[in-house]
């Protein structure tokens, strides 16, 4: 397992410690403020572990990376799930857009789906055992690329992914009011023993 450790040292800053110094593989809870008003956020850290799966043409993809995701989760007693990595392609794909602004000047959230095969250049997102965030950048035939928030997809070739979980934290998503958006909530996982 692969384990970093932050602790606070003094009003501004964060300071990595190593296993040594909080007992192998203990999670730990810390503080981190950059010094500006309201900037406080609490950090959890945990061992995390890797998890590599191949998901088959013509497979879904969002149900597929959530499925994969609850398996990993299952097979480490895990409630947080990142994507490490991701290499594969897609048959089709739908994205929304970043609220960028009409030439009017409203917002607008635009949902586009391309029915051609593309690359995936990059997917990155956090996942739980009940919802998703997943960001993806594609590369079309020509090589020009796009990305956005993933909403479907369809497997072309191959997806080969990596699937990490954090040991000791769980990630949950909540309302946000602020941005309208279920927003990801990071906790310590409570142990069997404080139940």
């Amino acid at each position: 397992p692969v384990c970093a450790y932050l602790e606070k040292k003094g009003a501004n800053s964060l300071h990595k410690m190593s296993n040594s110094d909080k007992g192998e593989g203990e999670p730990t809870e810390v503080i981190a403020n950059t010094g500006e008003t309201n900037a406080g956020m609490t950090v959890h850290s945990g061992p995390s572990f890797a998890h590599a799966v191949r998901i088959l043409p013509d497979q879904d993809l969002v149900s597929s990376i959530q499925t994969a995701a609850r398996q990993a989760m299952a097979a480490t007693n895990s409630q947080a799930a990142f994507i490490v990595t991701a290499v594969g392609s897609l048959q089709e794909v739908t994205l929304r857009m970043a609220s960028a602004n009409r030439q009017d000047g409203t917002a607008s959230n635009d949902v586009k789906t391309w029915k051609e095969n593309v690359e995936i250049v990059s997917l990155v997102g956090t996942l739980t055992d009940q919802a998703k965030h997943l960001h993806m950048c594609i590369s079309k035939d020509d090589g020009t690329t796009v990305g956005g928030h993933v909403m479907s997809g369809k497997v072309f070739t191959t997806l080969e992914l990596v699937i990490g979980t954090i040991e000791g934290v769980s990630f949950k998503r909540q309302m946000d009011d602020s941005t309208g958006y279920n927003e990801l909530v990071v906790s310590k996982k409570a142990r069997k023993e404080d139940k």
